[in-house]
């Protein structure tokens, strides 16, 4: 179980493409802390990860030790042998040395860091409330990371008005070393036709940049590129479990409402996403009620040839793309169709190369099937699937 807890809305960042909104201070209680806890213990006994989010959760430090001390304490009265995974969202500029100290091993933790690129990119939109730049403070903390050997990943964020600059955001991101990148387009955003298409140039650019580092002899697992090779692969979109609502990932917000994703917590008014709350339970049929709107949206997209390869139906995509469930929207569609076919072409590339890097990973390694998913045969060529879709 994935159980995650949005410790505070407040932040020390006003990035200007946010999506939780207000930003004021409600410190999540012990009360609320233990409550869910022994929800999510109750509802699965082989795995917890405990995921610290918020607003900023290192505005409050003092929230990592007694999560734990609460989460360690509930395993042993229990008496289950389980060992938590610690995972950390941050804006990465208060990662000092009492939190790195923390998350350092042999503690089984991963930091999850929003950082979207150089300085010229990131500090146009992720600001602070006097309105600089936070960029160096980011790196700040990454090098901090490395230091203390603790994993990390990058989330950055495609806004319209970086869209075009993706291919230097990815070249720098991956001089940094994290272990993962991932790329999630701000579908609340302006996407004019003149955005779009500035998109489209930035993944193609991003997808050069992405199979340069496989010619280095690299392996980089940067999002969306890599679910889409697997998408091919494996004749479907691997999605994880929590991508189900509900069915291993628990969002807690600071009142203790529950919701079935972080995404969908906000400024916690309540409202049609909440699914029960700690002190009361989950609402099975609401997180049912739930779902089947989500696959709404496998009527509108059951024509397309695309519809097994994209993300049509991540509810926290559809609310961000159109503000309903089960809705998509074209602008959702034409961003899925651009990392698409600049994947299947820089990978038919690599394939054609025979580069060593990208045939052992994608190649030379078992990856799970999506559920429903047919594989295709390991020599197909990605080549032929975009020009079918093409036509």
């Amino acid at each position: 179980m994935e159980l995650c807890l949005v410790v505070d809305h407040a932040c020390n960042l006003r990035c200007r493409y946010c999506y939780t909104g207000r930003k004021w201070s409600q410190p999540m209680s012990e009360d609320v802390i233990r409550r869910a806890v022994g929800l999510a213990l109750g509802r699965d006994t082989e795995w917890l990860s405990v995921t610290l989010f918020g607003g900023e959760p290192l505005l409050h430090q003092d929230l990592l030790g007694t999560v734990e001390r609460i989460t360690r304490a509930q395993i042993a009265a229990r008496g289950m042998e389980l060992e938590p995974r610690w995972l950390l969202d941050t804006n990465g500029t208060l990662l000092d040395e009492a939190a790195l100290a923390w998350l350092a091993p042999p503690r089984h933790a991963r930091v999850f860091v929003s950082l979207d690129g150089p300085a010229v990119v990131h500090d146009r939109l992720r600001i602070d409330a006097s309105g600089r730049g936070s960029h160096a403070r980011v790196l700040a903390g990454v090098d901090g990371l490395r230091a203390h050997r603790i994993a990390f990943e990058f989330v950055a964020v495609i806004d319209p008005a970086t869209a075009a600059e993706l291919g230097d955001s990815l070249s720098f991101l991956l001089g940094l070393g994290a272990e993962r990148i991932a790329f999630h387009p701000n579908l609340r955003g302006n996407w004019t036709d003149a955005a779009i298409d500035a998109l489209g140039r930035g993944v193609r650019d991003a997808a050069r940049a992405w199979a340069d580092a496989f010619r280095r002899g690299a392996s980089p697992i940067v999002e969306p590129f890599h679910r889409k090779v697997l998408s091919h692969l494996l004749g479907g979109a691997p999605c994880p479990a929590r991508c189900r609502l509900a069915a291993s990932e628990l969002a807690v917000a600071p009142s203790g409402r529950l919701y079935p994703c972080a995404e969908m917590v906000g400024e916690d008014r309540g409202g049609d996403w909440v699914i029960g709350s700690v002190f009361e339970g989950v609402d099975e049929a609401r997180v049912l009620a739930l779902r089947e709107r989500v696959r709404q949206s496998e009527l509108a997209c059951s024509d397309c040839d695309l519809r097994h390869r994209c993300q049509h139906d991540c509810a926290c995509r559809q609310l961000a793309a159109t503000g309903t469930l089960g809705e998509n929207g074209g602008v959702l569609c034409e961003i899925e169709a651009a990392f698409i076919d600049a994947t299947d072409r820089e990978s038919e590339r690599l394939h054609a190369e025979r580069c060593r890097a990208f045939l052992d990973l994608y190649y030379g390694r078992a990856w799970a099937v999506a559920p429903g998913a047919h594989p295709r045969p390991a020599t197909a060529g990605l080549v032929e699937l975009h020009a079918r879709v093409a036509r």
